[in-house]
């Protein structure tokens, strides 16, 4: 018997979870799941970093922008039984259209957690203003603003104002500080001579899915694996796709590690039949 479930509400979902826990012969279209969903809503920077995984650059003249409205159609496919554990916003640089970013939070689904990546750079006290009205708008629970923190953003990046802006916005933050030897070999870093020797977990054994600018929807590190979809697709038919080739690719290496990254790109194009997309790297 299968139960497929599109629209409930916290209280039945609870309940149909006691049912199914005790049944052998139900199963669920969708599982029970926590899902991470990243979104990167356009290409475009005001900075052109060396370990870029995207080849963003304000000279960038096909830089391109997320179609929000379609976006959000997808992501309204998205089952209520599904646990939105994280939805993180990324670039490009997200705070370049502060408009575009307030209208599409404020249309997103409820989640555990909203976070927003910033290379933190401000050329001038106007844009350092924008960017701490924006922090006061989304100075609420579980919402972040995260920024870039490694050796390669400090250097523009003024960090005795943005401490300063750290101690009146809770959200606003500091990401881990990075290693570049952490750094995936995508974008500009691809030629960079350090060898990505730290051991990352990898991400497909997290239940996640990252929408890209031009629409495509990948499973992995944004365009470090090719896409298995775009928006224009049901969102339990992207993870049913997902779920099919996870399958396979643990039949091929047993347990999925970090390792696992070198070959993957080998069994999607094995498993989908179709060669793979490079448009970050080879």
């Amino acid at each position: 018997m299968f139960l497929i479930v599109k629209k409930t509400t916290p209280k039945i979902a609870g309940e149909l979870r006691k049912i199914i826990a005790k049944s052998r012969f139900i199963k669920i279209s969708v599982r029970f799941m926590k899902l991470n969903l990243g979104i990167m809503i356009t290409t475009k920077c005001n900075r052109a970093c060396p370990h870029c995984m995207f080849f963003c650059s304000p000279k960038n003249k096909k830089a391109v922008n997320l179609n929000i409205d379609k976006a959000l159609k997808f992501i309204k496919t998205i089952p209520r039984m599904v646990d939105i554990n994280e939805i993180c916003i990324y670039g490009g640089e997200p705070t370049l259209y502060y408009k575009l970013l307030k209208y599409f939070i404020s249309r997103l689904p409820r989640a555990r957690r909203i976070q927003i990546l910033t290379n933190g750079y401000f050329k001038d006290k106007k844009q350092l203003n924008k960017f701490e009205l924006f922090c006061k708008w989304f100075n609420k629970k579980n919402n972040f603003v995260k920024i870039s923190n490694d050796k390669y953003h400090d250097i523009f990046q003024d960090r005795k104002q943005l401490n300063e802006l750290i101690k009146i916005y809770p959200n606003l933050v500091w990401k881990r500080r990075e290693d570049p030897k952490e750094f995936i070999k995508m974008g500009r870093w691809q030629k960079h001579p350090i060898i990505f020797t730290k051991p990352v977990n990898c991400i497909l054994r997290i239940e996640s899915i990252n929408i890209e600018q031009d629409g495509k929807i990948d499973f992995c590190c944004g365009g470090y694996s090719s896409a298995i979809g775009t928006i224009k697709e049901d969102f339990q038919d992207i993870i049913k796709k997902r779920h099919k080739f996870l399958k396979f690719l643990r039949e091929k290496e047993g347990k999925i590690t970090h390792d696992t990254c070198k070959r993957c790109r080998q069994y999607f194009s094995e498993y989908f039949k179709t060669s793979f997309d490079t448009r970050w790297g080879k």
